[in-house]
């Protein structure tokens, strides 16, 4: 099993390297290495994250570094990571929003 990051993932990516960038390089690249650590951590574990089906069937979180969300799906062969959100944000209706696959 493998993970892939879809596209509004990769995005939300760069925007948090950029973000942290800003003010500190090494805690940025730090923090992606550690999401991206997360997110193959769940090919080993899928079920791992919590279940959200009431916001969208299918979809499970689980929490990286106190503060990031990281939303995904189990698929057949792999692990979908559909968004990585910083908590302050309303991630519920950012979930809800989605695109219904």
């Amino acid at each position: 099993m493998h993970f892939k990051l879809t596209l509004p993932a990769v995005a939300d990516l760069c925007e948090i390297e950029d973000y942290i960038n800003k003010n500190n390089i090494f805690a940025a690249q730090n923090l992606i290495h550690r999401l991206e650590l997360r997110c193959k951590s769940l090919t080993r574990n899928p079920h791992l994250g919590s279940k959200r089906d009431y916001l969208k069937p299918g979809l499970r979180t689980i929490t990286e570094s106190k503060n990031y969300l990281i939303c995904y799906r189990i698929r057949k062969d792999s692990i979908e990571v559909l968004r990585i959100l910083h908590g302050a944000r309303d991630v519920e209706k950012i979930l809800r929003k989605m695109q219904s696959d």
